[in-house]
């Protein structure tokens, strides 16, 4: 009935595009595009380290986040309220919100033992509500 109907046609490509556009737009909507998460052992942390120096060699315009600097920030956001704060509680990292949410993508570096670890174990489960894509890696 509406198949050769001019202002179908028009609304059709409007929403086709629309969903074009919604799928580029998604990128920044979130603070990184990848966060790189390991089981913080020091092979992982040599890998996870490759991994995020070839990815700025070869595209640079991909904003990716290490789950050590997202603990180093955290600890940098601390002192800096501890110095405005005399006696604040110190905070289980357990409890912080992991920068895994605020990632369009999570890679997990796959290492003998990985999903065993409680701080991976939190960081895809913050992406997966956040509704991250996560991808595995192994060497």
């Amino acid at each position: 009935i509406l198949e050769g109907d001019r202002d179908v046609g028009i609304h059709y490509k409007y929403l086709v595009d629309k969903a074009k556009h919604m799928m580029k737009g998604k990128r920044f909507q979130k603070a990184y595009d990848l966060f790189i998460c390991h089981d913080r052992s020091k092979e992982g942390t040599s890998m996870a380290l490759d991994l995020l120096k070839s990815i700025r060699d070869h595209t640079p315009n991909v904003r990716t986040m290490l789950c050590r600097n997202a603990l180093a920030e955290k600890e940098k956001d601390t002192k800096k309220e501890d110095s405005k704060k005399e006696a604040a509680p110190q905070e289980d990292p357990m409890t912080v919100p992991s920068k895994s949410a605020e990632s369009l993508n999570v890679v997990v570096i796959l290492r003998p033992g990985v999903f065993e670890n409680p701080q991976v174990q939190k960081d895809l489960k913050e992406a997966s509500e956040a509704g991250s894509n996560v991808v595995i890696l192994s060497d």
